[in-house]
């Protein structure tokens, strides 16, 4: 150990390809993992300004095996001792983050030292775009999960300071938040914050004037992370115990932000709080003042609406909320901007039965996509031809689901015989919805059935033509392919 000093990094003064105090370095926290107290002894006895890379390791290794208390007095000691470093600093702070505990806190001199580390850092870059997603993507409610920053000293000190207050019997939420109310007003790298979405969930449990003080000082102070999906989802946790006069100063800041991804996230949390809390009033005139934005608005005007589908899109598949979602849902239909449409395609895509139910609000549905069948050229658009069927096979307004059939067809056109798309699998299920209405007891019903039917022959569907064959009792051609079906993607729950 003494002749791999932290000078040597990654290189070993006589042997180059052995490595140095960087390689050594692992091996000891390994070593300090099974035999903690012979590690604790050998780094007690080693220089300190040389050393600390080891010492880091090794407090991080004693920290898996030896007890809370073991470790507390180990880190006390090696700061007593001189060792220092900022990653000497960032491997205490993760150890001590890694055993405190309910029964185990964190000693108070330990606490006032992990404070004084906490400083100004002014290294840090814009949030990136999030790889794979387009510039318009639902900011709640789409899949995927965040983005991981590295791990700076700042940001592990912080996150090892709110466990040591929120495991306590009984929690001491006020000095746990004051940890991030004095931080707030720092210079910092903007994944540092939304890193910490999960850790500040816990503003319900705090002071709620200050945790809504504190959500509002980070906006302002670090508008750089207004546009990031971690910030719309800490404030769609907060809307659930937030005032509306709080909430809508949250929408104000996200709509003045210079990204329009931040006004898009004002949009879907304005129209979320409205849906949950219809007799807020505030929030209903901020949420029509945003719906009728003329064309001519500005960017973050226009954002704000593409956030108000996305959300209405989201919600209407909720009981709760479907009555009111759909009078969005309508009025955005009669928007034309293909983001909107995209954004409101959403609607197609559900995996149980109940979301898109046979109901009033369906009816009024189906109807608008007749009226403005330009959303039908979403490629989500494909997932309908599902609940067409599906609808049809229940009995209900066959009228009306063989006249949204015929549009779709129309609107998707040659793409249905397209197989670089998903549609020739999806679209296969019409010949069903067109068996279905040959079946209806009334002569409309019947008529929409054959002109389904010749609309599938004119854009060439394969599957049409299967069943042509079929009907007419003839042999399979053996020199077409037959293209497999699609499974089910929507059950019951």
């Amino acid at each position: 150990m003494k002749e791999l000093p932290d000078s040597t990094a990654s290189s070993h003064p006589y042997h180059p390809m052995l490595g140095g105090a960087e390689q050594i370095g692992p091996e000891f926290g390994k070593f300090a993992e099974l035999r903690p107290q012979r590690a604790m002894d050998l780094v007690r006895n080693l220089p300190p300004a040389q050393h600390a890379i080891a010492a880091g390791y090794a407090i991080k290794g004693v920290a898996t095996s030896a007890a809370a208390s073991e470790v507390f007095v180990f880190a006390e000691e090696l700061l007593k001792l001189g060792y220092d470093g900022e990653g000497l600093r960032r491997d205490v702070a993760t150890a001590l983050g890694r055993v405190v505990a309910l029964d185990a806190p964190v000693p108070e001199p330990l606490l006032e030292t992990l404070r004084t580390w906490l400083a100004d850092d002014c290294s840090g870059s814009p949030l990136p775009n999030e790889a794979g997603h387009s510039d318009f993507d639902s900011q709640l409610w789409r899949d995927g999960g965040w983005r991981a920053g590295s791990q700076t000293l700042n940001l592990i000190v912080l996150s090892t300071l709110a466990k040591s207050f929120r495991p306590c019997d009984p929690p001491r939420w006020s000095r746990w938040l004051g940890v991030f109310e004095a931080h707030v007003v720092r210079v910092e790298q903007p994944y540092v914050w939304t890193s910490l979405v999960a850790e500040l969930q816990y503003l319900r449990e705090a002071d709620r004037q200050r945790a809504s003080e504190f959500i509002g000082q980070l906006l302002t102070r670090h508008p750089e992370i207004c546009h990031s999906r971690e910030i719309a989802w800490l404030l769609r946790v907060c809307l659930e115990w937030a005032k509306e006069d709080d909430a809508l100063t949250w929408f104000a800041l996200l709509a003045r932000s210079a990204r329009p991804r931040a006004a898009q996230s004002a949009g879907e949390l304005a129209l979320l709080r409205h849906l949950r809390c219809p007799g807020d009033t505030r929030t209903r005139q901020y949420v029509d003042a945003a719906l009728r934005a003329s064309p001519e608005a500005d960017e973050n005007r226009q954002s704000q609406r593409i956030g108000l589908a996305h959300t209405a899109a989201a919600l209407w598949r909720w009981p709760s909320t479907r009555l009111l979602a759909n009078t969005y849902l309508l009025n955005l239909l009669c928007v034309e901007d293909a983001r909107i449409e995209t954004a409101l395609s959403a609607i197609f895509r559900v995996r149980f039965e109940d979301e898109f139910p046979a109901d009033a609000c369906a009816k009024e549905l189906l109807e608008a996509l007749i009226a403005h069948p330009a959303i039908l050229k979403q490629p989500a658009a494909e997932h309908l031809v599902e609940h067409l069927d599906r609808l049809l096979g229940m009995g209900w307004e066959p009228e009306l689901v063989g006249r949204l059939a015929i549009a779709l067809v129309e609107q998707a056109g040659d793409t249905l015989s397209d197989i670089a798309t998903a549609w020739p699998f999806s679209a296969a299920r019409l010949t069903d919805v067109v068996l279905r209405l040959q079946e209806g007891e009334s002569v409309e019903v019947r008529a929409l059935g054959a002109d389904l039917m010749e609309k599938l022959l004119e854009y060439n569907l394969p599957a049409a033509g299967e069943l042509i064959t079929d009907l007419d009792m003839r042999l399979d051609d053996a020199s077409g392919s037959r293209l497999p079906r699609r499974r089910s993607r929507v059950r019951a729950r």
